[in-house]
């Protein structure tokens, strides 16, 4: 009873407020508000879980190797459902995407607040990255239909700084909610924001984008979601179990099998999901290989430290998260610097440079101890951050200049799923090394975390590598 007179006067609010919100209706700014508060919530939620997974190992008594999984699966959902974007933006209408989008979002959130082991709560990441997956290519493509393109530059830069901004209070957001509540709080804060969006979209939101007849090749769609699936459940059970266990190596090579017939098929298709003839580019494809190692460098040290922090250095999970804050927020700022000096001397300077940082201070991680101090985490973390920030955009834009017109939305498409499958893949191996070299029989011990740090080293390195292959005039398209 108490509930539902809380509840009472938001009903009433809406339902009174439906006839101020109908005289926004085809206004450009009330649409953008409603479109960027649903792309803030999706991007938050990928970070969001960070500083919370050390407490849910305890809650629910499982280990690194399966928890970790609550992070991958976002990325690697949000990965599989990039190549079938141009097919969604095409076949849908803008309101269609934005409420199944928020509906799957929701549905997830509430599985979260309500989960009372981990198979639901891992369901509930599900649905929540299914409506990122699906929301996010919406926000780009209603700002080109709105907006003149003399406004689109800045239309896309506030969506990029509510991109930057997202992640970087995530981690913080969630840790101090944790000092005061139960981990199903972080869930729970969200609905009414959810709730709220949703009702202004009922009214405010109109259809934007043009529809034309296209086709999805589902088997393409069936086996890049089978053979991942099959590919990282067999990495991850390596850490519970042996390489020489027949459901290890089983499910890694069916995996394996699934995504090479999944890549000899875009070729022999004529409407593939994904173009990967875009990889003939020489310097596309070496620009993408540094993309996804520094993405995955990214997600992958998100997801250790707090686990190192929390398990090892006994700090609370409001602590880790603001360790990771500074660095969060220096990723933001110069991103957008990184962009102006791209313009200025191209992209082959800002990667050698990011990846000379990203690769030091990495292996300035393999010497943790759990004497190491929050100071010296927080310096090294934020240069880290600060080395990914010159490499990401600038190797992006940088191979797709190289691209011809008609393959530009391949690129885009491409570059979108190998990031984020890499960063799931690399983040799912790296605790698999860091479980496997723990000691003492323990599921996270500081040699695990060290060893894990020293392969991510060697990522970086082959970064820094590639980067000294890269043009050094950009070029423009």
């Amino acid at each position: 009873m108490r509930m539902y007179f809380y509840l009472l006067p938001c009903t009433m609010t809406i339902e009174k407020g439906a006839t101020v919100m109908s005289k926004f209706k085809n206004s450009n700014k009330a649409i953008m508000t409603i479109i960027l508060t649903g792309s803030f919530l999706s991007v938050l939620s990928m970070t969001v879980m960070t500083t919370a997974i050390p407490v849910i190992m305890n809650d629910l008594s499982i280990s690194a190797n399966t928890a970790q999984w609550l992070n991958s699966i976002f990325v690697i959902i949000i990965g599989l459902l990039a190549p079938v974007s141009a097919y969604e933006l095409n076949r849908f209408t803008s309101r269609q995407i934005f409420f199944a989008a928020m509906l799957s979002f929701s549905v997830g959130t509430t599985l979260g607040f309500l989960a009372y082991d981990f198979n639901v709560l891992l369901l509930g990441r599900v649905f929540q990255a299914i409506g990122a997956g699906l929301f996010l290519p919406l926000v780009s493509a209603v700002i080109f239909a709105v907006y003149p393109m003399k406004k689109r530059g800045k239309m896309m830069g506030l969506s990029g700084l509510i991109g930057a901004f997202a992640p970087a209070v995530g981690p913080s957001f969630s840790g101090w909610l944790l000092e005061f509540y139960d981990w199903r709080m972080i869930f729970l804060v969200l609905l009414p924001i959810i709730a709220l969006d949703m009702a202004a979209g009922y009214f405010v939101l109109t259809n934007v984008t043009k529809q034309q007849p296209t086709r999805l090749d589902l088997p393409s769609v069936l086996l890049s979601s089978i053979g991942l699936a099959a590919f990282l459940y067999g990495c991850n059970t390596a850490g519970v179990r042996d390489w020489s266990d027949w459901e290890v190596w089983g499910s890694v090579l069916a995996g394996a099998a699934a995504i090479i017939w999944f890549v000899c098929r875009q070729f022999l298709i004529r409407k593939p999901i994904l173009d990967l003839r875009v990889f003939q580019n020489p310097i596309y494809s070496i620009t993408s290989v540094i993309a996804m190692i520094s993405f995955a460098s990214m997600i992958s040290a998100e997801t250790i430290l707090p686990i190192y922090m929390q398990s090892i250095m006994n700090l609370t999970p409001f602590q880790s998260g603001l360790v990771l804050l500074p660095g969060a927020v220096v990723l933001g700022i110069v991103s957008f610097f990184a962009g102006q000096l791209f313009d200025w001397k191209g992209a082959r300077w800002l990667s050698i440079g990011g990846a000379v940082l990203l690769a030091l201070f990495t292996f300035m991680l393999t010497r943790l101890t759990p004497q190491t101090t929050i100071g010296y985490l927080t310096f090294v973390q934020t240069a880290r951050m600060l080395g990914i920030s010159m490499i990401n955009m600038p190797v992006r834009t940088a191979g797709l200049n190289e691209l011809s017109e008609k393959y530009i939305s391949h690129g885009i498409a491409v570059g979108s799923s190998t990031r984020q499958i890499g960063a799931g893949i690399g983040t799912a191996l790296l605790i698999v090394v860091m479980t496997l070299s723990s000691q003492g029989g323990s599921f996270v011990g500081v040699k695990g975390v060290n060893t894990a740090f020293f392969v991510a080293t060697i990522t970086s390195i082959i970064a820094l590598i590639l980067s000294l292959f890269i043009p050094s005039t950009k070029k423009d398209n």
